[in-house]
């Protein structure tokens, strides 16, 4: 029924101009999944996504794959049938840089030239392959952009200065990222690609935690943001375990404070590595019962980041393979009614 709706919607050139965007449910939350796709998140391939049903029990709403950008990659349009054809909504991450090299500017690719629409012909013809799809999917322009370790961070883009670049009372850093993902939303929408959810997916922490970087200088405004997002890790390498709750205590405020409590939220990222000391299992149950508790705090959405390897090939201790008593816990929590079992498409601006 969802599917014949959904065709019926894209027919009509009505609808179809303004573009259809997922709502949040209205009740429960939206189950969303990053399986395995090598070592740059951007092979998915039906064996993979295979393996993540099998191992979580439950087909999620949405999927993900990065599209790693050097200014002409083409957009991954096969991934995206593919994740459309296990009955999914694609989840694009739009990874802006070159090199593929973490904490390091950006030689090519930079904030500055695609705000100033230097890269506007790829960029168009990247919109036309989405349009092309035939059926709605979400997109991220530069994940964690806040975070500080990745080249289209404000960290690498003129930081805190106010001087070097559009209004001299926004930090140039956040401002460069906040009009580059303008651009890239302005030039999708201008050449047809209407039927895309954009997010703004956020770290779980400012990195500088210093007032220039706070996510509300990021923030492209609800003209061009559909959802809020974040990544949400009880541990990451030897780092302290942390609760969900505590993770949530501290990202929910913030991420309503971005667009003023006007735009569903989601963790678009969230793990616990294995290691001496971490109860995984248990961790993984708590995190599952505060998401039920945060549900009714615009909390709509929530994606399990299932990696096995880092890109330097050693094991990352996420996937779901290395805690089968884990996975049993996750597969328990998927089967429950606190998820949304349907996507629902409405017109742009219609929440």
């Amino acid at each position: 029924m969802a599917l014949a709706l959904l065709a019926v919607l894209l027919s009509s050139p009505c609808w179809g101009r303004e573009g259809l965007v997922l709502a949040p449910p209205k009740v429960g939350i939206y189950l969303g999944g990053h399986p395995t796709s090598g070592p740059y998140d951007d092979q998915l391939t039906q064996e993979a996504i295979d393996r993540f049903l099998e191992d979580t029990g439950r087909r999620p709403v949405w999927m993900y794959v990065s599209w790693n950008w050097d200014g002409d990659s083409p957009f991954p349009s096969e991934i995206c049938r593919l994740i459309h054809a296990n009955r999914m909504i694609p989840f694009v991450g739009v990874m802006p840089w070159s090199t593929r090299v973490q904490n390091r500017r950006e030689p090519k690719v930079t904030l500055d030239a695609i705000a100033r629409g230097l890269y506007d012909p790829q960029l168009a013809r990247a919109a036309r392959a989405a349009r092309e799809l035939g059926f709605p999917i979400m997109i991220s322009f530069g994940p964690e952009a806040d975070g500080g370790w990745f080249p289209w961070s404000g960290r690498f883009n003129g930081g805190s200065r106010c001087d070097l670049y559009g209004d001299p009372k926004v930090p140039d850093g956040p401002e460069r990222f906040r009009d580059a993902f303008r651009r890239f939303v302005e030039v999708f929408r201008a050449n047809g690609a209407v039927d895309v959810t954009w997010v703004l997916h956020l770290a779980e922490r400012p990195g500088p935690d210093l007032p220039w970087n706070q996510a509300v200088h990021y923030y492209p405004g609800d003209v061009w943001v559909d959802w809020v997002g974040v990544s949400l890790y009880g541990r990451l390498g030897v780092n302290p375990v942390r609760s969900m709750e505590e993770l949530l205590s501290r990202a929910v405020p913030r991420l309503l404070e971005v667009s003023k409590g006007g735009k569903p939220l989601a963790v678009l990222e969230w793990n616990v590595a294995d290691g001496p000391g971490v109860d995984k299992p248990r961790w993984v149950e708590e995190a599952f019962a505060a998401f039920a508790r945060w549900e009714g705090r615009g909390l709509k959405g929530v994606a399990w980041w299932d990696k096995a390897m880092r890109p330097d090939g050693t094991p990352s201790w996420l996937d779901l393979r290395s805690s089968p008593h884990s996975a049993q816990v996750y597969r328990r929590w998927a089967l429950t009614d606190l998820f949304a079992p349907e996507p629902v498409f409405v017109p742009r601006g219609s929440f």
